[in-house]
């Protein structure tokens, strides 16, 4: 008997952000490059995507699980709060509930606003923690995949301050160096990869500054099984550059913004980000809910386009993830 394909789950996002459009909008690209719309299955609220123009024909072709979870008198784009933030919860919730019952689908988020979920009296520091947190994973890594280049980050969404403290836990960074290494291996199809770790410090701390955190990431290094295809620490600049041009197939950065600024420079059209370690894989856009453009129809949706093209490209390896 033939398995069908995983499916293709997206989540419409905030109902007030530039979610709904950037579905609507990805979906029709595809569908003039002949991807059948019925590929996806899009959780969300029905009355909000048919608000986006030529919505009606997109909508009618996928599979469509409508919450109807939004009330149009507290409505307005851009009007981002507790509602929308309950909304968008829903949607992920709701999704969380596909995943269970096919471990091999893909999951496709649209923006959510973290402030509007947390309003809805839970902590929400984002799609990766919160995914990781309701399926009880305790080993995962944020990367962002670009057309050039593939980043994660051992730290995610903390100030600055605190990333020294956090770079302490050599546990941690063994853990996120062996998922970058397994990501190389199943998502980029490399056997022997080239993996770069960007220091922390100026210069990667080398002759006159070399700090803690250094110190840390080579003790993480010495002791990680994949040990022989990691070279670092390095001073991020120069290795950025490095990997831009071709030497690394994959870089560690120590925290957010070493990743994102040059990330963002580079890619924010064509980039995507990636929750790898969880019992599925999860993709979005790097753009977030944009709400002072939303419902304008001006949102640049190349990155939603991008993460559901790698999706469909996932499928038809035929991925399989550990169940929960």
């Amino acid at each position: 008997m033939k398995i069908p394909r995983p499916k293709i789950i997206i989540t419409m996002g905030d109902p007030a952000g530039v979610g709904p459009e950037s579905v609507v909008r990805s979906l029709q690209i595809l569908k003039k490059k002949n991807v059948p719309p019925a590929a996806f299955t899009v959780i969300g609220s029905k009355k909000i995507l048919l608000k986006i123009p030529g919505a009606s024909g997109i909508l009618s072709a996928v599979e469509l699980i409508d919450l109807d979870n939004v009330s149009e008198k507290q409505w307005k784009w851009g009007s981002i709060g507790r509602y929308s933030g309950q909304a968008a919860r829903e949607y992920l919730d709701t999704a969380l509930a596909l995943l269970k019952q096919d471990r091999r689908s893909i999951l496709v988020t649209a923006p959510v606003s973290k402030e509007a979920v947390q309003a809805t009296g839970i902590p929400f520091h984002g799609h990766t923690e919160y995914f990781a947190s309701m399926t009880g994973t305790k080993e995962f890594l944020m990367l962002f995949k670009g057309s050039r280049l593939f980043l994660s980050v051992l730290t995610r969404h903390v100030p600055l301050s605190t990333v020294p403290r956090l770079l302490g836990d050599t546990d941690g960074i063994k853990s996120s160096l062996f998922l970058t290494y397994l990501a190389c291996k199943k998502l980029k199809g490399i056997d022997r990869p080239r993996i770069g770790i960007c220091g922390f410090n100026p210069h990667a701390g080398i002759d006159t500054f070399l700090g803690k955190e250094e110190r840390s990431l080579i003790r993480a290094i010495k002791h990680v099984s994949c040990k022989k295809y990691i070279q670092g620490p390095y001073p991020a600049d120069s290795l950025l550059k490095k990997a831009y041009e071709g030497s690394y197939d994959a870089v560690v950065c120590t925290y957010h913004d070493q990743a994102m600024i040059p990330f963002k420079m580079l890619d924010s059209d064509q980039g995507i980000n990636i929750t790898y370690g969880l019992p599925f894989i999860r993709l979005s856009p790097v753009y977030g809910t944009a709400k002072n453009i939303a419902g304008k129809g001006t949102v640049h949706c190349a990155s939603m386009v991008s993460a559901l093209r790698f999706a469909l490209q996932q499928q038809r390896t035929g991925h399989h993830k550990r169940p929960y």
